[in-house]
């Protein structure tokens, strides 16, 4: 097993084969019945003209549901990039750990986000995809604040793609990448005197990028009131926003990553309480308790689902959530003494709050929005675990194992989910071939509601949208049963 984890090809290799195999579980559902049938092809000849400017997000969801294997390979490769670009980014200490950490943390990804953003293709396509441009950036920046990097023309060309690849997405992340890229190349110009090129180049690319996302003509109508499903309010939709969803999905509901992060943190300071003034020893009982407090807190709430503090629980979540980000972005501050590991990891934390900035002022927004904020969260788990596992002695084998174990029960786990959902989904189809004639037609309601997003229509115009991808005649009722009502009516 160690010498498979040691292979870094070998074990993306085999990577890439155990989620291709999960991909190929999960089912078409929602807006995918749209962008897989006619109205996909219309949307296109349209030139997506006043719906969108997400143009690789269009185009690529346009390849995704149109073949399950294309489908699956395409999503099951993006993933391992994102897996193996976050190996790099935190370097070849411990790699082993950092290999199987990924997989294992992206496994324990709140349902909501994992359901809306990875398991639905269409929100796939957008959500998922822009986060490997957006890692290629930070993997080429990563050692911004110790040394120069070297360049040269087929950097800044690849550099250029991505920032123009990362802009045609998904709009906050279109904006922010633009801010970003902007921020850097101003900073290596006043710290080196001159131009960076590849950051300029990626930052054109991202220019170029935003110019042709919102020039589409539904951002106009977005802006002026008249987009009927999208709004933007800078007053209206601000408090409910970062109340009711970006403080819920960035941090509150990530209960098994806060562990794990809070406990990696709680390491690092006993690793160098030592070396701390009286002045920040002081602080140390109070942020433990802060750290230790909060994800228990979030565990007992998700698993009890009560609403403990009455009419004010929203908002005391959200102010836990926003205490527990500074806590963290404090413990960074007072406990990482290695200058580069410390403005690195400040610069993520400001990264993971920027990203989501946009997000305040329009509607409506939903969990798959947060995808990118996760993985980036995996990234800081990552780095802060390497910072303390460097110069410490600890056996690395019992580790490996561990979590190995984890991942394997983990994998297994999702693996019993969707092929349930799989096999529901092929009798679906099987039926729907079968009786393609019926005027009425009874059909299954896809399971785990937890894990699948809107596994039926739930209303006229989807189920128009079904008809369309499963060619059924439009004058066909159908009606959505639970399973086993299903099973009975079929006997």
């Amino acid at each position: 097993m160690k010498k498979i984890l040691e292979n870094g090809k070998l074990f993306y290799l085999i990577l890439f084969v155990l989620f291709l195999f999960l991909c190929f579980l999960f089912p078409y559902t929602h807006d995918d019945y749209a962008w897989g049938s006619c109205i996909g092809i219309s949307r296109l000849y349209g030139l997506f003209d006043n719906y969108n400017g997400r143009w690789l997000g269009n185009l690529v969801i346009l390849l995704l549901s149109r073949s399950l294997i294309i489908k699956s390979v395409i999503m099951s490769l993006v993933l391992v990039l994102i897996f193996y670009l976050i190996e790099r980014i935190v370097g070849n200490q411990n790699k082993i750990i950092v290999r199987l950490l990924a997989p294992i943390l992206f496994f324990l990804m709140p349902s909501p986000i994992l359901k809306e953003g990875i398991v639905w293709t269409s929100a796939f396509a957008n959500y998922v995809f822009p986060v490997l441009f957006f890692l290629i950036y930070l993997n080429y920046n990563k050692d911004i604040f110790s040394k120069n990097n070297n360049y040269n023309k087929m950097i800044s060309m690849l550099l250029l793609f991505s920032g123009f690849a990362c802009s045609l997405f998904i709009e906050n992340i279109t904006l922010f990448n633009l801010f970003l890229s902007f921020a850097i190349t101003i900073y290596l110009f006043v710290k080196n005197k001159k131009i960076h090129l590849p950051n300029l180049m990626y930052f054109i690319g991202s220019f170029l990028g935003s110019i042709l996302m919102f020039s589409n003509k539904g951002y106009y109508s977005v802006a002026t009131g008249t987009d009927d499903y999208r709004t933007l309010n800078i007053l209206g939709n601000a408090a409910s926003n970062i109340l009711d969803t970006i403080l819920n999905y960035v941090t509150f509901q990530n209960v098994f990553l806060n562990i794990i992060l809070s406990v990696i943190i709680i390491l690092i300071i006993s690793k160098n309480y030592k070396k701390l003034n009286k002045k920040v020893k002081s602080f140390v009982p109070v942020i433990i308790l802060l750290l230790v407090s909060f994800p228990i807190y979030t565990l007992f709430s998700g698993y009890y689902v009560i609403n403990i503090f009455l009419n004010y629980t929203k908002y005391i979540n959200a102010l836990y959530s926003l205490i527990y980000l500074l806590t963290v972005l404090i413990s960074i501050i007072l406990f990482i003494d290695k200058k580069e590991d410390k403005y690195k990891l400040i610069l993520l934390c400001f990264i993971i709050i920027g990203v989501n900035c946009p997000l305040i002022i329009v509607t409506p927004i939903g969990p798959r929005c947060f995808v990118i904020t996760y993985f980036l969260f995996i990234l800081l788990v990552e780095l802060l675990l390497k910072y303390y596992l460097t110069n410490t002695k600890c056996n690395y084998d019992v580790i490996i194992n561990v979590l190995c174990s984890v991942f394997i029960v983990l994998f297994v786990f999702y693996s019993l989910i969707y092929g349930y959902v799989y096999k529901i989904n092929v009798e679906r189809e099987k039926y729907i071939l079968d009786h393609k004639n019926d005027n009425y037609m009874i059909l299954p309601q896809l399971p785990y509601k937890k894990f699948v997003y809107n596994g039926y229509p739930r209303s006229d115009i989807f189920t128009k949208r079904f008809k369309y991808f499963y060619k059924i005649d439009e004058k066909t009722k159908i009606e959505f049963v639970p399973i086993k009502k299903w099973y009975k009516e079929k006997k």
